[in-house]
């Protein structure tokens, strides 16, 4: 699996040994052999000179030293705490204090990678203390990675770092545009130091660059714009440029091509493997190349070999059950091809999800989520999301807390052996809804929300008939959420959100849940009414009086909408004289009622007077007859309403004039 710039170097270096009769251990690239330093580690030169071509790749030599912690390690800085932990995979550890600690001047590269594969070694026995805090045994620090990576013969601090470079600008966005250059860092006295590993262009324009700095607790890497760089490091002194000359850093990591490094991971190998669980961790390698391509098994989150195969037919027409071809197909083709390699890895959802994979690496978009998303908890693929993978598995996270790369290989060994279904694919459930307190000033919606794991948002957008949606926000999932109390959510409809808009309202309700599951409901619209007037109130000119809480004027054959048309509320309701609700076209007597509601507070009411309609029939009759002579001659009972109706002379009596008129009336005289 070697590389065929590492068999050139090794050819280089036999030949050097040969003639010269010298032994190395550690082989440094000659000058004729600068562009294979730009071509092993992948830096696009973009006019750099050679020493900044170096630079960039001692950093990405220093990155590319991952070690896997044999023991779990706990470390403390000032007032941080983090955990190495056992079978896990870091870059370089960081600490402060004795230089003899330092890797690339106390301990060399190599030294350090090979005692981090020995627990018995003093990496593990000991601890690198300063003061009350403590790391690792072998230690590097920001100022230590660029003195290292500016080939520096002795560690500096970040304000000696100054004495063996030159200052360019301050940090400005312009500047940055400007000035900047491979190999140039970024410094703050006494504070922190990183440095420029990669410069980005997109149609001769700077749009990214790369930082690779060595902090806390180990080496980051992240790219920015040229504006959130110079905002990031705004408060620092300035670009620093080493001049001097750089050697290029050592091969041997060159063995493995960053594919075939991507391909292989122990944890998950062990994992998904427990025939070969015994075995060490080189072993596991053996296995790997000797026998595991042939097998087709799984060895790393972007790799499964059979879930490659049968997620992609071509292949098989092609090769079968030919494992080495096909995995020779994913490490020189399949991956740029944006295939799906694994249960954890899809590269078209990748690319998809984060572009600046691709503005970054092209079409070797992967190293951006082995080398950054996998860290950082990206979602590479539908199947796997590594925040719901703790939820169904809380063993991952008491063992491993908020570490997504052991999460990720977690999955990619037990988790994919277990069948384990490591997304949320069930949507929320909606339920309980209520529209309340409905008046001129809007409505109260309430409802309750359960879901499997937990709610993203529920939002509520409304808009009223009138004019087509014109007052619907155009951002309604964002602007128009609810607010929680457990799993009930309430949202509050203003109409003066709503062009202060009275008559039908729509609200439709939507949640989402943290695995991104939307499900939706649409109710039955909502009238609003205008209740801007406390009492029933007429239109001006109406044919009807209110005396008190009564109404008259009102004729025998009188419909309910005829009657509400007199007025100058719009949200009236109108029950007979036995409470009973009435339709719009329903004939109404004495003793039936207007109603004028604040949602559900009744706030005024009048009865409906129709004179010689004493028994509230909606007819004057016989029966009307008989008992207001009744009520004249003998005193009979009648309530406030009848006997009003009685009165048909509005004379305040009721005598026998009244009754001989309500005779003559339905004899039809």
């Amino acid at each position: 699996m070697k590389s065929k710039v590492f068999s050139r170097i090794f050819s280089f270096i036999l030949a050097m040994i040969f003639c010269l009769s010298i032994a190395t251990s550690i082989v440094s690239a000659s000058a004729e052999d600068d562009e294979l330093v730009a071509e092993e580690y992948s830096i696009k030169t973009n006019g750099a000179n050679q020493n900044q071509i170096n630079i960039a790749a001692r950093g990405d030599y220093m990155y590319s030293l991952i070690w896997t912690a044999q023991k779990t390690v706990d470390i403390h800085s000032y007032s941080w705490y983090d955990t190495f932990y056992q079978g896990s995979q870091y870059h370089l550890p960081y600490g402060q204090g004795s230089v003899s600690n330092y890797i690339g001047y106390g301990v060399s590269p190599e030294k350090f990678m090979e005692d981090a594969a020995n627990a018995s070694s003093a990496f593990y026995a000991y601890k690198c203390w300063a003061g009350s805090w403590y790391s690792t045994y072998y230690i590097q620090d920001c100022s230590g990675f660029v003195s290292w990576c500016w080939g520096l013969t002795a560690k500096q601090s970040t304000r000696s770092l100054a004495n063996y470079s030159n200052y360019v600008a301050s940090i400005t966005t312009n500047n940055i545009i400007n000035y900047i250059q491979l190999g140039d860092a970024l410094n703050r006295y006494d504070y922190h130091v990183v440095l420029v590993t990669d410069l980005i262009y997109t149609n001769g324009t700077l749009t990214g660059i790369e930082i690779t700095e060595q902090t806390f607790p180990d080496t980051y890497r992240a790219i920015y714009t040229p504006s959130q760089l110079a905002s990031t490091y705004a408060s620092y002194d300035g670009i620093y440029r080493y001049t001097g000359t750089v050697p290029a850093p050592p091969y041997y990591v060159s063995e493995e091509t960053w594919q075939e490094k991507a391909a292989f991971d122990t944890m998950v190998y062990r994992d998904s493997n427990p025939d070969i669980a015994h075995l060490s961790d080189d072993e596991l390698k053996e296995h790997w190349l000797e026998y595991g391509i042939k097998e087709g098994r799984r060895s790393s989150p972007v790799l499964d070999l059979g879930f490659y195969l049968n997620n992609n037919p071509d292949l098989k027409d092609a090769f079968g059950t030919d494992y080495e071809k096909i995995y020779e197909h994913f490490i020189k083709h399949g991956y740029k091809e944006k295939r799906k390699s694994s249960s954890l890895f899809d590269g078209q959802y990748y690319t998809d999800h984060y572009p600046e994979s691709v503005e970054k690496y092209g079409d070797d978009y992967m190293r951006h989520y082995v080398e950054h998303g996998i860290l950082a908890g990206h979602r590479a693929s539908l199947t796997f999301d590594p925040d719901y993978y703790w939820v169904i598995k809380p063993e991952v996270w008491e063992a491993w807390p908020a570490h997504y790369e052991l999460c990720a290989k977690h999955y990619a060994g037990y988790g994919v052996n277990e069948g384990v279904e490591a997304y949320d694919n069930k949507a929320p459930v909606i339920s309980d809804i209520v529209f309340s307190n409905i008046s001129s000033k809007g409505y109260t919606v309430t409802c309750k929300v359960t879901d499997n794991w937990g709610i993203e948002y529920v939002s509520f957008p409304t808009w009223t008939t009138k004019n087509d949606q014109d007052d619907l926000a155009a951002d309604f999932l964002n602007t128009q959420r609810g607010t929680a109390n457990g799993d009930i959510y309430t949202f509050e409809v203003k109409t003066s959100d709503h062009n202060n808009e009275v008559g039908t309202y729509a609200t439709h309700i939507y949640a989402q849940d943290l695995g991104g599951n939307l499900v939706s409901f649409a109710n039955e619209t909502i009238e609003v009414g205008d209740f801007s007037l406390e009492k029933i109130t007429l239109i001006s000119g109406s044919i009807y009086d209110i005396d008190g809480t009564l109404l008259k004027g009102v004729k025998v054959g009188s419909s309910v909408n005829s009657i509400i048309s007199q007025f100058q509320n719009t949200s009236l309701k109108v029950t007979d004289a036995s409470g009973n609700a009435t339709n719009g076209n329903s004939v109404v007597g004495t003793g039936a009622k207007i109603n004028l509601y604040n949602g559900n507070e009744l706030i005024d009411s009048i009865t409906i007077i129709i004179l010689g309609d004493v028994d509230g029939n909606a007819n004057i009759d016989a029966t009307d007859y008989l008992r207001v002579k009744s009520a004249f001659l003998s005193g009979g009972s009648l309530n406030t309403a009848q006997k009003t109706a009685a009165d048909v002379d509005e004379n305040d009596l009721i005598d026998a004039t009244d009754y001989i008129r309500i005779k003559s009336q339905f004899l039809g005289a």
